[in-house]
């Protein structure tokens, strides 16, 4: 990307935080818990390493278009408006991991 269509791609985000919660993938499906990442100021919804978030926390993914097209992110994120078939995230809850892992 250039520096021009990372800048209007980075401005894209309303800084809400959410993409910052820890994520599980089961089967395929991407699911939210409400852990945040470590690194999350939850008040102002900002990141508080954001330019040096994926050197300082290991993990840490980069939103590239790529990326918004794998369902990590919620349905409502300008980073994914426009996307046909979006696969939205679920919210993960403790009864349902139990429930999966003894089936599974």
């Amino acid at each position: 990307m250039s520096i021009d269509k990372d800048k209007e791609w980075e401005g894209k985000c309303l800084r809400c935080g959410r993409c910052c919660y820890e994520k599980l993938e089961y089967q395929g499906q991407v699911y939210y818990t409400d852990v945040p990442c470590e690194k999350l100021d939850r008040r102002s919804g900002l990141c508080t390493v954001y330019p040096q978030r994926e050197k300082l926390r290991p993990g840490c993914v980069k939103i590239t278009p790529e990326i918004a097209r794998r369902g990590i992110l919620p349905e409502d994120c300008p980073y994914v408006e426009g996307i046909i078939d979006y696969p939205a995230p679920g919210a993960w809850d403790e009864k349902q991991r139990r429930s999966r892992t003894r089936r599974g």
